[in-house]
This record gives C-alpha cells, sequence and structure tokens, in this order.
C-alpha cells in the first residue's frame, strides 16, 4: 500500500508511524526501548487482525542470538500479546525465525506459501525480511496487498518505492541518543533507564 495516511504513535523521544495503514493511536506509550518493540509489534498485529486477518505469518530475528539481540524477542511477545487480547490464538508453525537479510525474508515467504494453509498476512521484522517476503510473493503471482497483507519495520527508503506498508523508526533519533547516552556513560553521569 503506497498512500501516505499516518498515524503518530510516540513513545519517548521516538516516534513510530505506520504508513499505508490505520492503527489507532495509544497516546504516550512506556519509555523503555523493550516496551516500544513489544508495543510496535502489538500495534502491527492488531491493525492486521482488525483488518479481519487470523493467519498472520511472523517472519522474526533469530530466537538463539547468542549477542542476546532482545528486539525480536520483544517483537513477537508483541505479536502473541495481540491475539491474547483478541482473544485468539497465534499459529506457531507460522512463525518464521532468520536474520535480518532480504534473501532471508524471500526463503520465509517461500516456505510460508509452500503450505496449504498460507497466512493471508505476514509481519516481517524488518523491512529488509519484508522486501524478501515481497519478492518471494510477486514470483509466484500473489499481488500485495490484494492477495497478502504484508508490513515491515524500519521504514527503509526503498520501502515507498515498492508500495510496502512499514512502520516508520527514527533511526537518526535512535543514533543520537545511543550517542548521548554513551558521552554520559563515559563521562561518570548516571543514565536512567529511561530518558524523555
Amino acid at each position: 500500500n503506497g498512500s501516505e495516511s499516518a498515524v503518530q504513535i510516540r513513545a519517548s523521544a521516538i516516534a513510530v508511524r505506520l504508513r499505508a495503514g490505520k492503527v489507532l493511536e495509544k497516546g504516550n506509550a512506556a519509555r523503555k526501548a523493550e516496551h516500544l518493540h513489544r508495543h510496535l509489534a502489538e500495534e502491527v498485529t492488531q491493525h492486521l487482525l482488525d483488518l479481519g486477518h487470523r493467519r498472520i505469518g511472523m517472519i522474526n530475528g533469530q530466537a538463539d542470538d547468542v549477542l542476546g539481540f532482545v528486539v525480536p524477542h520483544k517483537r513477537q511477545q508483541g505479536y502473541e500479546l495481540a491475539f491474547s487480547e483478541a482473544g485468539l490464538i497465534p499459529d506457531p508453525t507460522l512463525y518464521v525465525p532468520g536474520y535480518f537479510t532480504i534473501e532471508v525474508g524471500y526463503q520465509a515467504r517461500n516456505s510460508l506459501l509452500d503450505r496449504t494453509d498460507s497466512p493471508t498476512a505476514v509481519f516481517s521484522f524488518s523491512d529488509e525480511l519484508a522486501f524478501g517476503a515481497l519478492w518471494a510473493a510477486r514470483d509466484r503471482g500473489i499481488s500485495v496487498p490484494d492477495d497478502l497483507s504484508l508490513v515491515g519495520v524500519d521504514d527503509h527508503d526503498v520501502s515507498g518505492l515498492v508500495q510496502l506498508t512499514t512502520v516508520h523508526q527514527d533511526v537518526a533519533e535512535h543514533g543520537a541518543r545511543a550517542a548521548r547516552t554513551m558521552i554520559d556513560l563515559l563521562a561518570g553521569t548516571e543514565v536512567p533507564l529511561e530518558r524523555q
């Protein structure tokens, strides 16, 4: 979907925007980054549920990340929470783990398409994964969004060109906040878990 309709969801200084979709604004969400990722996934999944989807595939990051990257885990929690709040149970066979790359997205979407009961929507935890899923669907003659709803995360520069529904993350602001935190830590300043 290429429309530019957007609803702003503010969480601390980070704005999350779902392009080409309607997500209810819930006001000022919790400020911790982990909560932001959980909330982001809950909102996207709720949006897909509101569209009538019940078989929602999830192309996730690596569950066994030895570096402790919590984003995939927190987003999966949000995905599952949205189902739970709707009184539904997600199908765990629709979870496909993988690294955040286009190739993995392509392979993951193909594995979901090979099923006789393939999902009607897919939530990819990065735009790179979504690009791969989008191309896999198109290679099989599946129209996105007519035959399949697909949502990515990051608002990559290419997402508008391929008409991908995506969640905007202000990467520059994330980087600036990380740099400010690092400077404060190096200066010996106590850094709170939450920043306004």
